[in-house]
């Protein structure tokens, strides 16, 4: 495929910052734009080095429509991966009001930017939170969407602005709305923090090297009373590799092959309850992990897994990682993390 002209928003981030790398390692040329709020700038470094002296990085809010604006029209891309926002549920309760500013406006920001200079492709990362607590398991992309959440509506917004400006003209322009249910995960060529988030995130994985690390005493689980067989919340488990695998085959994908409009489930199609993962990473790492239960938290689905056929069959891609995968992944992070050499797992 001829190498195309990318802008990452939001590409040092997680998520961001591995879809980067990504295109790199397969040859595009990558621009990013991050306000670096949410990650360590220490990543830009990697993504700066593997790009060379062409390498464009912006630190901008998207929430600044002239600087955005600007640094679009500087970049000219071809294609726009919109990574960035706020993404925590339960914090968009007590600040609804942020996460409509950052996630909705800043998408409609992005998306007019991308209107002026004849951007051809769109891909916008949404949620499975858009979905809401359905009851229904596996989630297609037909299932109604009812967020729960504030968050799970900015997404929901943002995913309206994206369809309007894929059905104006002119007729070969794409929209790829790409819903992630829980990703898991880094790559080793990232800087592995000394610290890990809060146990009050929505990322299990990171919550439970917390512990390992001792930011933290024990690991909270929220909730052992939902309607699912050991009481707790069941998620559907995605590698980020695969995510960003996703992504790649997003813009491989020829316009005459997509709809104007594609929506699609990112997961592995597989549900993991929180105690069968933390089981699987005690299996896998060889440690311990003290838990206590807490209250379960508002805008938490007992159950959300992602039917992932229509991906499948849009993008010719299919998730290659399980759990066991992801807890093999997590212990070399955690072990990296320490200074210590990996050591090498098999898993079962």
């Amino acid at each position: 495929m001829t190498p195309k002209n990318v802008l990452v928003v939001g590409g040092v981030g997680y998520i961001g910052s591995h879809v980067a790398r990504l295109l790199l390692r397969t040859g595009h040329r990558v621009s990013v734009l991050d306000d670096l709020s949410s990650c360590d700038p220490r990543n830009l470094q990697v993504l700066s080095s593997l790009a060379g002296a062409d390498f464009q990085f912006c630190r901008c809010d998207i929430r600044d429509e002239k600087k955005v604006q600007g640094f679009v029209e500087m970049a000219r891309p071809e294609i726009i991966f919109h990574i960035a926002g706020l993404k925590d549920a339960s914090e968009s309760f007590q600040d609804a009001a942020r996460y409509h500013a950052v996630n909705v406006g800043g998408t409609e920001n992005l998306v007019e930017s991308a209107d002026r200079i004849g951007v051809e492709r769109f891909v916008f990362s949404s949620s499975a939170a858009v979905y809401g607590a359905t009851g229904l398991a596996p989630i297609t992309e037909c299932h109604p969407t009812v967020p729960i959440s504030p968050y799970g509506e900015t997404k929901l917004l943002g995913e309206s602005l994206v369809k309007a400006w894929a059905k104006q003209a002119p007729s070969d322009r794409r929209a790829i709305i790409m819903r992630y249910f829980n990703p898991c995960c880094r790559h080793p060529d990232f800087v592995y923090p000394k610290a890990f988030p809060k146990l009050g995130s929505a990322n299990l994985a990171d919550a439970i090297l917390g512990v390992v690390a001792g930011d933290q005493p024990q690991l909270t689980i929220f909730g052992n009373a939902h309607p699912t067989p050991d009481g707790t919340c069941q998620r559907d488990f995605v590698h980020i590799e695969d995510i960003a695998q996703a992504h790649i085959a997003a813009i491989h994908k020829p316009a005459n092959a997509l709809e104007t409009v594609e929506i699609l489930n990112i997961g592995s199609g597989a549900t993991r309850s929180v105690l069968e993962f933390i089981t699987e990473f005690e299996r896998i790492s060889g440690v311990a992990i003290p838990c206590s239960w807490g209250p379960m938290r508002v805008g938490d689905a007992a159950t959300s897994v992602a039917d992932v056929s229509h991906t499948q069959l849009c993008l010719d891609w299919r998730p290659s990682m399980n759990l066991s995968h992801i807890c093999l992944g997590l212990v070399k992070h955690m072990e990296l993390a320490q200074n210590t050499r990996p050591r090498k797992y098999t898993s079962q």
